[in-house]
């Protein structure tokens, strides 16, 4: 199984880790805004495959300092644009600096 799980690129497992964790701040939102319970099971469903795809991530490079950052700086990617994009929620000028220093501090952390 270990041999499979290697065979996929590094790259993928770290994208679809991040796009999974996407989805399930996506389903979370919806049903935090009303949409029913079955939002709920989505995001936990998800949120489940997402955090199943770590997995082959620290096998392929068990460096939990840099892939961890690599994940952040994905998730970081996912809620912010299915934030704005996909809810078209306000951002202040305040709530943008401090995203950009946050990003920057998680730049800086992983060089």
């Amino acid at each position: 199984m270990e041999k499979i799980l290697l065979s996929v690129p590094l790259w993928f497992w770290l994208f679809s880790s991040g796009v999974f964790f996407g989805l399930g701040e996506f389903f979370s939102k919806k049903w935090a805004s009303g949409f029913g319970w079955e939002m709920l099971v989505w995001a936990l469903v998800v949120y489940t495959i997402g955090t199943l795809t770590w997995f082959p991530i620290l096998l392929h490079k068990n460096n939990l300092f840099a892939m961890g950052i690599a994940w952040l700086l994905i998730g970081v990617a996912m809620t912010t644009l299915i934030s704005l994009m996909v809810f078209r929620e306000p951002i202040t000028v305040l709530q943008m600096i401090g995203g950009v220093l946050a990003l920057g501090a998680i730049l800086l952390l992983s060089v």
